[in-house]
């Protein structure tokens, strides 16, 4: 058995107590809120590579020019300074 650990301070022993919790529960918000807020969740560029992903895992023939289409505008729009 380990030793009690002084008021004020925690102890790592797997004991559950309010003080745990509520540092848990701040680290999770502390975490969570600022991906949460502030940010559009899609930029737009992520539904083209969608696209192109999913063309690339539903292909079926060996000609893929859409595909390749698709992926040089992808670079196309990536390397000429638009903003993302």
């Amino acid at each position: 058995m380990s030793t009690p650990a002084p008021p004020g301070q925690i102890s790592f022993d797997g004991s559950r107590t309010p003080l745990k919790a509520t540092l848990f529960v701040l680290v999770c918000l502390a975490w969570l809120l600022p991906g949460l807020v502030g940010h559009d969740p899609w930029k737009p560029d992520e539904a083209v590579v969608f696209g192109a992903v999913y063309e690339m895992l539903h292909s079926v023939t060996s000609s893929s020019s859409s595909l390749r289409a698709t992926c040089t505008s992808i670079v196309r729009r990536s390397t000429s300074g638009s903003p993302a």
